[in-house]
């Protein structure tokens, strides 16, 4: 994603060379020559990256709810929404491709309105609902934790459902105010249109980021969490060969999500 995001930094330059400093004159201004251009190889590959880093985004969206609802009895029929999502977040991409979809952004005519609002809306779905249920599964196992082991625990779970919720809401509320700019016609969609690539490449950076400087999954919060935990000195465990219980032996368990 960084690399395909690195890719339309220097086509849009490119571009823009080609607009405003070799063909500043040309007949209708930019849009008709970025109207004209719209089928060169500079645009196509320009519109190619971005499908294929949507795809990587929505990809990895999906991934965590894979992971997450992995030990679910449920876990089928919870991926069933957002993989179908997905599926038709491909198909799309992958039919503007074959039809040059992207003279339909430059040049106005029946089909744009719907198909940029029914392509973007579908990969704007898939990142609310998926972001729902990762934040669902959390909290799951956050009440679960609290039952067991009393109500101190649990905030590690809290800054996985923030963690979650900053990364995706950073595209979600960039890509919204894209679809509502272009709805309404206005030509600030521009901005974000033109920027959208690379704020979906910076959703997952800034989730490493978080982590990697513990601003999001603090140290501190997990030694608390772990620490707080004790063991009475009289516990026991059952041998699974034997099915006897063997006095002496601490029993521990594990949460994961």
């Amino acid at each position: 994603m960084f690399a395909l995001g690195t890719l339309d930094i220097f086509i849009k330059t490119q571009r823009a060379h080609l607009q405003y400093i070799d063909n500043p004159n040309y007949p209708g201004g930019v849009v008709a020559f970025a109207c004209a251009s719209s089928q060169d190889l500079l645009t196509r590959t320009e519109y190619i990256a971005y499908i294929l880093s949507n795809w990587m985004g929505d990809c990895l969206v999906l991934w965590r709810v894979i992971v997450l609802y992995y030990g679910s009895r449920y876990r089928v029929w919870i991926a069933i929404l957002p993989f179908g999502l997905f599926l038709c977040v491909v198909l799309l991409g992958i039919l503007g491709i074959m039809e040059s979809a992207i003279s339909q952004l430059y040049c106005p005519h029946t089909g744009v309105l719907r198909y940029v609002i029914l392509y973007y809306g579908l990969t704007l779905s898939l990142s609310v609902v998926s972001a729902i249920l990762v934040i669902s599964r959390v909290y799951v196992h956050k009440r679960r934790l609290r039952e067991a082991a009393g109500p101190g625990h649990g905030s590690l779970y809290t800054n996985i459902a923030m963690m979650t919720i900053e990364s995706s809401g950073l595209y979600a509320v960039w890509l919204c105010a894209f679809l509502i700019l272009f709805i309404l016609n206005n030509p600030l969609q521009e901005i974000f249109i033109g920027s959208l690539i690379q704020v979906q490449t910076i959703a997952p950076l800034f989730l490493i980021l978080l982590i990697s400087q513990g601003k999001a999954w603090s140290q501190e919060t997990n030694t608390v969490a772990i620490s707080t935990v004790q063991f009475a000195s009289n516990a026991v465990s059952s041998s699974p060969e034997t099915g006897t219980v063997e006095p002496g032996h601490f029993a521990s368990t594990g949460i994961v999500v």
